[in-house]
Protein backbone atom coordinates (compact mmCIF):
# COMPACT_ATOMS: atom_id res chain seq x y z
CA UNK A 1 0.00 0.00 0.00
CA UNK A 2 1.22 3.50 -0.77
CA UNK A 3 1.96 5.85 2.07
CA UNK A 4 2.07 9.61 2.25
CA UNK A 5 5.85 9.54 2.32
CA UNK A 6 7.41 12.30 0.22
CA UNK A 7 11.11 12.31 -0.53
CA UNK A 8 12.27 15.88 -0.10
CA UNK A 9 15.00 16.84 -2.55
CA UNK A 10 17.94 18.42 -0.70
CA UNK A 11 19.20 21.84 -1.80
CA UNK A 12 15.77 22.90 -3.13
CA UNK A 13 15.91 25.77 -0.69
CA UNK A 14 18.96 27.05 -2.56
CA UNK A 15 16.84 27.84 -5.62
CA UNK A 16 15.61 31.27 -4.62
CA UNK A 17 15.11 32.84 -8.07
CA UNK A 18 11.48 32.42 -9.08
CA UNK A 19 10.95 31.61 -12.76
CA UNK A 20 8.41 33.94 -14.37
CA UNK A 21 7.67 34.01 -18.09
CA UNK A 22 8.16 37.49 -19.54
CA UNK A 23 5.76 36.74 -22.46
CA UNK A 24 8.19 38.44 -24.84
CA UNK A 25 8.17 36.90 -28.36
CA UNK A 26 11.63 35.45 -27.70
CA UNK A 27 13.36 34.99 -24.34
CA UNK A 28 16.37 33.10 -22.98
CA UNK A 29 17.09 31.98 -19.43
CA UNK A 30 20.33 30.83 -17.79
CA UNK A 31 21.07 29.83 -14.21
CA UNK A 32 19.04 28.19 -11.43
CA UNK A 33 15.35 28.82 -10.77
CA UNK A 34 12.43 27.55 -8.74
CA UNK A 35 9.13 27.04 -10.50
CA UNK A 36 6.20 27.37 -8.11
CA UNK A 37 3.49 28.02 -10.73
CA UNK A 38 2.73 26.58 -14.14
CA UNK A 39 5.05 27.99 -16.78
CA UNK A 40 3.10 28.61 -20.00
CA UNK A 41 4.63 29.43 -23.36
CA UNK A 42 2.28 31.78 -25.20
CA UNK A 43 1.28 30.98 -28.80
CA UNK A 44 4.25 31.43 -31.17
CA UNK A 45 6.63 32.29 -28.32
CA UNK A 46 10.24 31.08 -28.48
CA UNK A 47 11.77 30.22 -25.08
CA UNK A 48 15.31 28.91 -24.60
CA UNK A 49 16.76 27.53 -21.36
CA UNK A 50 20.55 27.33 -21.54
CA UNK A 51 22.58 25.58 -18.80
CA UNK A 52 19.68 25.82 -16.32
CA UNK A 53 18.53 23.86 -13.30
CA UNK A 54 14.82 24.06 -12.47
CA UNK A 55 13.48 23.01 -9.07
CA UNK A 56 9.77 22.49 -9.70
CA UNK A 57 6.92 22.44 -7.19
CA UNK A 58 4.61 19.46 -6.86
CA UNK A 59 1.99 19.13 -9.59
CA UNK A 60 3.26 22.04 -11.69
CA UNK A 61 3.84 21.81 -15.42
CA UNK A 62 5.46 23.54 -18.37
CA UNK A 63 2.91 24.06 -21.16
CA UNK A 64 3.80 24.73 -24.78
CA UNK A 65 0.90 26.34 -26.65
CA UNK A 66 0.22 26.50 -30.40
CA UNK A 67 3.18 27.53 -32.52
CA UNK A 68 5.50 27.99 -29.53
CA UNK A 69 8.98 26.50 -29.31
CA UNK A 70 10.61 25.31 -26.10
CA UNK A 71 14.36 24.59 -26.23
CA UNK A 72 16.30 23.22 -23.27
CA UNK A 73 20.08 22.88 -23.74
CA UNK A 74 22.09 21.22 -20.98
CA UNK A 75 19.28 21.62 -18.44
CA UNK A 76 18.30 19.65 -15.33
CA UNK A 77 14.65 19.56 -14.21
CA UNK A 78 13.48 17.94 -10.96
CA UNK A 79 10.76 18.26 -8.35
CA UNK A 80 10.77 19.52 -4.79
CA UNK A 81 8.37 17.45 -2.73
CA UNK A 82 5.86 15.36 -4.68
CA UNK A 83 6.14 14.70 -8.40
CA UNK A 84 5.65 17.50 -10.91
CA UNK A 85 3.41 17.00 -13.93
CA UNK A 86 5.95 17.40 -16.74
CA UNK A 87 6.29 19.24 -20.05
CA UNK A 88 2.99 19.29 -21.96
CA UNK A 89 3.20 20.02 -25.68
CA UNK A 90 -0.20 21.39 -26.72
CA UNK A 91 0.70 22.58 -30.20
CA UNK A 92 4.33 23.59 -30.55
CA UNK A 93 7.79 22.03 -30.67
CA UNK A 94 9.79 20.73 -27.70
CA UNK A 95 13.55 20.24 -28.13
CA UNK A 96 15.85 18.96 -25.39
CA UNK A 97 19.55 18.32 -25.93
CA UNK A 98 22.85 17.80 -24.15
CA UNK A 99 26.10 18.83 -25.77
CA UNK A 100 29.19 16.61 -25.26
CA UNK A 101 30.44 16.57 -21.65
CA UNK A 102 27.20 18.20 -20.44
CA UNK A 103 23.99 16.83 -18.90
CA UNK A 104 20.34 17.13 -19.86
CA UNK A 105 18.09 15.40 -17.33
CA UNK A 106 14.40 15.28 -16.42
CA UNK A 107 13.40 13.62 -13.15
CA UNK A 108 10.41 13.12 -10.85
CA UNK A 109 7.62 13.83 -13.37
CA UNK A 110 4.34 12.02 -13.88
CA UNK A 111 5.03 12.30 -17.63
CA UNK A 112 8.37 13.97 -18.29
CA UNK A 113 7.24 14.98 -21.79
CA UNK A 114 3.73 14.56 -23.16
CA UNK A 115 2.57 15.47 -26.65
CA UNK A 116 -0.83 15.00 -28.28
CA UNK A 117 -1.97 15.21 -31.90
CA UNK A 118 1.46 14.75 -33.48
CA UNK A 119 3.19 17.87 -32.18
CA UNK A 120 6.94 17.49 -32.42
CA UNK A 121 9.21 16.27 -29.63
CA UNK A 122 12.98 16.01 -30.12
CA UNK A 123 15.26 14.62 -27.42
CA UNK A 124 18.97 14.00 -27.91
CA UNK A 125 21.26 12.55 -25.23
CA UNK A 126 18.71 13.21 -22.45
CA UNK A 127 18.53 11.28 -19.17
CA UNK A 128 15.01 10.45 -17.96
CA UNK A 129 15.13 9.36 -14.32
CA UNK A 130 12.44 8.26 -11.84
CA UNK A 131 9.51 9.50 -13.91
CA UNK A 132 6.32 7.46 -14.05
CA UNK A 133 6.48 7.79 -17.87
CA UNK A 134 9.47 9.24 -19.67
CA UNK A 135 7.90 10.31 -22.99
CA UNK A 136 4.19 9.97 -23.84
CA UNK A 137 3.09 10.43 -27.47
CA UNK A 138 -0.62 10.28 -28.27
CA UNK A 139 -3.02 10.48 -31.21
CA UNK A 140 -1.12 11.57 -34.27
CA UNK A 141 1.77 11.32 -36.72
CA UNK A 142 5.17 11.81 -35.07
CA UNK A 143 7.35 11.25 -38.13
CA UNK A 144 9.13 14.59 -37.49
CA UNK A 145 10.04 13.69 -33.89
CA UNK A 146 13.50 12.30 -33.05
CA UNK A 147 14.45 10.44 -29.86
CA UNK A 148 18.16 9.59 -30.11
CA UNK A 149 20.83 8.66 -27.59
CA UNK A 150 18.55 8.96 -24.56
CA UNK A 151 18.76 6.96 -21.33
CA UNK A 152 15.64 5.97 -19.44
CA UNK A 153 16.27 5.16 -15.74
CA UNK A 154 20.00 4.47 -16.15
CA UNK A 155 21.01 4.41 -12.49
CA UNK A 156 18.12 3.39 -10.22
CA UNK A 157 16.62 -0.07 -9.82
CA UNK A 158 14.42 0.98 -6.94
CA UNK A 159 10.84 2.21 -6.94
CA UNK A 160 9.77 5.82 -7.36
CA UNK A 161 10.03 7.64 -4.02
CA UNK A 162 7.61 10.52 -4.57
CA UNK A 163 3.82 10.64 -4.46
CA UNK A 164 1.50 9.94 -6.23
CA UNK A 165 3.56 7.03 -7.63
CA UNK A 166 5.79 6.30 -4.65
CA UNK A 167 6.48 2.61 -4.10
CA UNK A 168 5.86 1.75 -7.76
CA UNK A 169 8.29 1.38 -10.61
CA UNK A 170 8.47 3.53 -13.71
CA UNK A 171 5.64 2.32 -15.95
CA UNK A 172 7.40 2.89 -19.28
CA UNK A 173 10.34 4.76 -20.71
CA UNK A 174 8.16 5.64 -23.71
CA UNK A 175 4.39 5.22 -24.01
CA UNK A 176 2.62 5.43 -27.38
CA UNK A 177 -1.15 5.60 -27.89
CA UNK A 178 -2.73 5.67 -31.38
CA UNK A 179 0.43 6.91 -33.06
CA UNK A 180 0.19 6.58 -36.84
CA UNK A 181 3.93 6.92 -37.57
CA UNK A 182 7.03 7.18 -35.39
CA UNK A 183 10.65 6.04 -35.56
CA UNK A 184 12.52 5.42 -32.32
CA UNK A 185 16.29 5.59 -32.73
CA UNK A 186 18.37 5.88 -35.89
CA UNK A 187 20.93 3.76 -37.73
CA UNK A 188 22.35 6.83 -39.47
CA UNK A 189 22.59 9.35 -36.64
CA UNK A 190 25.89 11.17 -36.16
CA UNK A 191 25.20 11.70 -32.44
CA UNK A 192 27.88 10.28 -30.13
CA UNK A 193 26.38 7.16 -28.50
CA UNK A 194 23.15 7.32 -30.54
CA UNK A 195 21.54 4.24 -29.00
CA UNK A 196 18.53 4.72 -26.70
CA UNK A 197 18.84 2.71 -23.48
CA UNK A 198 15.87 1.46 -21.42
CA UNK A 199 16.28 0.11 -17.87
CA UNK A 200 14.44 -0.46 -14.57
CA UNK A 201 10.83 -0.05 -15.73
CA UNK A 202 7.84 -2.30 -16.19
CA UNK A 203 8.13 -1.68 -19.94
CA UNK A 204 10.85 -0.15 -22.03
CA UNK A 205 8.29 0.89 -24.65
CA UNK A 206 4.54 0.38 -24.20
CA UNK A 207 2.55 0.79 -27.42
CA UNK A 208 -1.21 0.72 -28.00
CA UNK A 209 -2.72 0.83 -31.51
CA UNK A 210 0.40 2.36 -33.03
CA UNK A 211 2.69 2.01 -36.06
CA UNK A 212 6.36 2.21 -35.13
CA UNK A 213 9.88 1.62 -36.42
CA UNK A 214 12.64 0.75 -33.95
CA UNK A 215 16.31 1.26 -34.83
CA UNK A 216 19.33 0.95 -32.53
CA UNK A 217 17.87 0.60 -29.02
CA UNK A 218 19.09 -1.31 -25.98
CA UNK A 219 16.73 -2.89 -23.45
CA UNK A 220 18.34 -4.29 -20.29
CA UNK A 221 17.69 -4.78 -16.56
CA UNK A 222 13.90 -4.83 -16.98
CA UNK A 223 13.09 -7.71 -14.66
CA UNK A 224 9.72 -7.43 -12.86
CA UNK A 225 9.85 -5.24 -9.81
CA UNK A 226 7.42 -4.71 -6.99
CA UNK A 227 4.39 -4.17 -9.27
CA UNK A 228 4.18 -7.85 -10.33
CA UNK A 229 2.14 -7.28 -13.51
CA UNK A 230 2.00 -10.34 -15.75
CA UNK A 231 4.06 -8.85 -18.60
CA UNK A 232 6.29 -6.60 -16.53
CA UNK A 233 9.91 -6.59 -17.56
CA UNK A 234 9.21 -6.39 -21.31
CA UNK A 235 11.44 -4.45 -23.69
CA UNK A 236 8.78 -3.67 -26.32
CA UNK A 237 5.11 -4.35 -25.61
CA UNK A 238 2.70 -3.68 -28.49
CA UNK A 239 -1.05 -4.25 -28.31
CA UNK A 240 -3.78 -3.62 -30.87
CA UNK A 241 -7.47 -3.55 -29.88
CA UNK A 242 -9.01 -0.94 -32.21
CA UNK A 243 -10.18 -3.39 -34.91
CA UNK A 244 -7.41 -2.37 -37.32
CA UNK A 245 -4.12 -3.97 -38.35
CA UNK A 246 -1.00 -2.00 -37.42
CA UNK A 247 2.66 -2.35 -38.39
CA UNK A 248 5.78 -2.69 -36.26
CA UNK A 249 9.30 -2.83 -37.73
CA UNK A 250 12.16 -3.69 -35.36
CA UNK A 251 15.36 -3.56 -37.39
CA UNK A 252 19.05 -3.26 -36.63
CA UNK A 253 22.22 -2.68 -38.60
CA UNK A 254 25.04 -5.07 -39.38
CA UNK A 255 27.22 -4.08 -36.40
CA UNK A 256 26.41 -5.18 -32.85
CA UNK A 257 26.12 -1.60 -31.54
CA UNK A 258 23.53 -0.72 -34.19
CA UNK A 259 21.23 -3.66 -33.54
CA UNK A 260 18.20 -3.55 -31.27
CA UNK A 261 19.56 -5.46 -28.29
CA UNK A 262 17.43 -7.15 -25.63
CA UNK A 263 19.99 -7.93 -22.99
CA UNK A 264 20.41 -9.71 -19.67
CA UNK A 265 17.58 -9.54 -17.12
CA UNK A 266 14.74 -8.79 -19.50
CA UNK A 267 11.71 -11.01 -18.81
CA UNK A 268 10.33 -10.75 -22.36
CA UNK A 269 12.16 -9.09 -25.23
CA UNK A 270 9.14 -8.34 -27.43
CA UNK A 271 5.43 -9.03 -26.87
CA UNK A 272 3.02 -8.53 -29.77
CA UNK A 273 -0.66 -8.82 -28.85
CA UNK A 274 -3.28 -8.40 -31.59
CA UNK A 275 -3.32 -7.95 -35.39
CA UNK A 276 0.12 -6.56 -36.23
CA UNK A 277 2.23 -6.84 -39.36
CA UNK A 278 5.45 -7.50 -37.51
CA UNK A 279 9.01 -7.56 -38.84
CA UNK A 280 11.93 -8.34 -36.55
CA UNK A 281 15.38 -8.46 -38.12
CA UNK A 282 19.03 -8.04 -37.11
CA UNK A 283 18.30 -8.05 -33.37
CA UNK A 284 20.15 -9.69 -30.49
CA UNK A 285 18.27 -11.42 -27.67
CA UNK A 286 20.69 -12.37 -24.91
CA UNK A 287 19.72 -13.82 -21.55
CA UNK A 288 15.97 -13.12 -21.71
CA UNK A 289 14.36 -15.03 -18.85
CA UNK A 290 11.09 -16.17 -20.45
CA UNK A 291 10.24 -15.34 -24.06
CA UNK A 292 12.57 -13.46 -26.35
CA UNK A 293 9.63 -12.94 -28.74
CA UNK A 294 6.00 -13.69 -27.84
CA UNK A 295 3.24 -13.28 -30.46
CA UNK A 296 -0.40 -13.69 -29.45
CA UNK A 297 -3.88 -13.07 -30.91
CA UNK A 298 -2.56 -12.06 -34.31
CA UNK A 299 -5.06 -12.22 -37.16
CA UNK A 300 -4.76 -11.84 -40.95
CA UNK A 301 -1.27 -10.39 -40.91
CA UNK A 302 2.32 -11.15 -41.85
CA UNK A 303 5.07 -11.87 -39.33
CA UNK A 304 8.70 -12.03 -40.44
CA UNK A 305 11.44 -12.96 -37.97
CA UNK A 306 14.74 -13.16 -39.81
CA UNK A 307 18.50 -12.90 -39.18
CA UNK A 308 18.33 -12.57 -35.39
CA UNK A 309 20.51 -14.04 -32.64
CA UNK A 310 18.92 -15.79 -29.64
CA UNK A 311 21.38 -16.52 -26.84
CA UNK A 312 20.99 -18.07 -23.39
CA UNK A 313 17.19 -17.74 -23.18
CA UNK A 314 15.63 -19.01 -19.97
CA UNK A 315 12.67 -20.63 -21.79
CA UNK A 316 11.69 -19.89 -25.38
CA UNK A 317 13.26 -18.03 -28.26
CA UNK A 318 10.06 -17.50 -30.27
CA UNK A 319 6.57 -18.24 -28.87
CA UNK A 320 3.38 -18.09 -30.93
CA UNK A 321 0.03 -18.50 -29.17
CA UNK A 322 -3.58 -18.29 -30.39
CA UNK A 323 -2.89 -16.80 -33.82
CA UNK A 324 -5.10 -17.32 -36.87
CA UNK A 325 -4.90 -16.78 -40.65
CA UNK A 326 -1.36 -15.38 -40.51
CA UNK A 327 1.79 -15.90 -42.53
CA UNK A 328 4.88 -16.58 -40.39
CA UNK A 329 8.36 -16.47 -41.91
CA UNK A 330 11.04 -17.60 -39.47
CA UNK A 331 14.29 -17.67 -41.42
CA UNK A 332 18.05 -17.52 -40.90
CA UNK A 333 17.95 -17.10 -37.13
CA UNK A 334 20.61 -18.44 -34.79
CA UNK A 335 19.62 -20.10 -31.49
CA UNK A 336 22.38 -20.86 -28.96
CA UNK A 337 21.76 -22.32 -25.51
CA UNK A 338 17.99 -21.81 -25.78
CA UNK A 339 15.74 -24.40 -24.13
CA UNK A 340 13.08 -24.20 -26.86
CA UNK A 341 13.95 -22.38 -30.05
CA UNK A 342 10.46 -22.07 -31.54
CA UNK A 343 7.19 -22.88 -29.83
CA UNK A 344 3.75 -22.64 -31.49
CA UNK A 345 0.31 -23.45 -30.13
CA UNK A 346 -3.22 -22.81 -31.48
CA UNK A 347 -2.27 -21.26 -34.80
CA UNK A 348 -5.23 -22.22 -36.97
CA UNK A 349 -5.04 -21.52 -40.72
CA UNK A 350 -1.56 -20.03 -40.45
CA UNK A 351 1.18 -20.67 -42.98
CA UNK A 352 4.44 -21.07 -41.10
CA UNK A 353 7.69 -21.17 -43.05
CA UNK A 354 10.81 -22.24 -41.15
CA UNK A 355 14.14 -22.21 -42.96
CA UNK A 356 17.91 -22.03 -42.51
CA UNK A 357 17.77 -21.53 -38.75
CA UNK A 358 20.78 -22.73 -36.75
CA UNK A 359 20.10 -24.33 -33.38
CA UNK A 360 22.97 -25.33 -31.10
CA UNK A 361 23.59 -26.25 -27.46
CA UNK A 362 20.38 -27.56 -25.86
CA UNK A 363 18.09 -25.83 -28.35
CA UNK A 364 15.05 -27.66 -29.74
CA UNK A 365 11.99 -26.92 -31.88
CA UNK A 366 8.43 -27.80 -30.83
CA UNK A 367 5.13 -27.32 -32.66
CA UNK A 368 1.71 -28.13 -31.22
CA UNK A 369 -1.78 -28.19 -32.73
CA UNK A 370 -2.30 -29.04 -36.41
CA UNK A 371 -4.39 -27.08 -38.93
CA UNK A 372 -1.35 -25.19 -40.18
CA UNK A 373 1.03 -25.46 -43.08
CA UNK A 374 4.61 -26.00 -41.91
CA UNK A 375 7.24 -25.56 -44.62
CA UNK A 376 10.65 -26.89 -43.53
Amino acid sequence: MKTDFVWYTPFCENYTNALVNSNAPSVQYTGNYNLNEDFVLSPNQNVIFQNCSLAIAAGKQIRVQAGAQLILNNCVLFSCGAMWQGIINEGGVVTITATPNSIAKISDAVEAIRSDNGFEVDATSVIFSNNYVGISLNEGNYSTSDIIGCSFNPTSASEILKIPYNQTRTFAGIQLNSVSEFQLGSLTSTVFNPRNIFQYANYGVYSLNSDITFESNLFTDLMPGIDHCIDCGTGIYSEVNDGMTHSILIAGGTGSVTKNNFNVDVSHGIISNGPINLTITECIFNGNNYNSIKITKNRNSIVSIENNDFLNAGEKGISMYSNASCDFNILNNRFTNVITGIFAQNYAKCDVKIGDNILTTQASQMFLTPASTIQP
